[in-house]
């Protein structure tokens, strides 16, 4: 099963929770907590950064933290031609890979801007499900 149609059968069965942010300064930039009664699982993960530095600086730096762990870190040079996912006219994007991490009612799974450039703004957002605890993420009633 692909990983949209997935996402989708969470999607409508209510379960899809996400959160986004965009900040130009260091902190929280999007944050879930599992609900009272619910384990969560981290389904996605992105950060765009923007910047206007036409100079070499380094410095850019988030994390993706689950129940206050680091669990994956993207660094970001400012000004550097960036290559990969994407790249060119100040924007680099960057999808993190460590997925399916889960996390008991009431813990947190976010993204947090650790240090930025003063030209540099970062956007991102995290999407979960949740299940009732104790219960498996694949509920086949769920797909047809």
């Amino acid at each position: 099963m692909s990983d949209i149609l997935f996402l989708s059968v969470k999607e409508h069965a209510n379960k899809l929770v996400k959160n986004e942010g965009f900040s130009s300064t260091t902190g929280d930039l999007a944050t879930l907590t599992a609900s009272s009664g619910k384990d969560m699982y981290l389904a996605r993960a992105k950060v765009v950064f923007y910047t206007n530095n036409t100079v070499n600086t380094t410095g850019d730096e988030v994390v993706l933290k689950v129940n206050g762990t680091v669990i994956e870190t993207v660094k970001h040079s400012s000004g550097i031609a960036n290559t990969g996912i994407s790249g060119g006219n100040g924007v680099f994007a960057y999808s993190f890979e460590n997925i399916g991490h889960s996390v008991a009612a009431t813990q947190v799974i976010k993204l947090e801007v650790i240090t930025l450039g003063s030209d540099t703004d970062v956007e991102g957002f995290v999407e979960c499900f949740e299940e009732t605890t104790g219960e498996s993420p694949w509920q086949p009633s769920e797909f047809p």
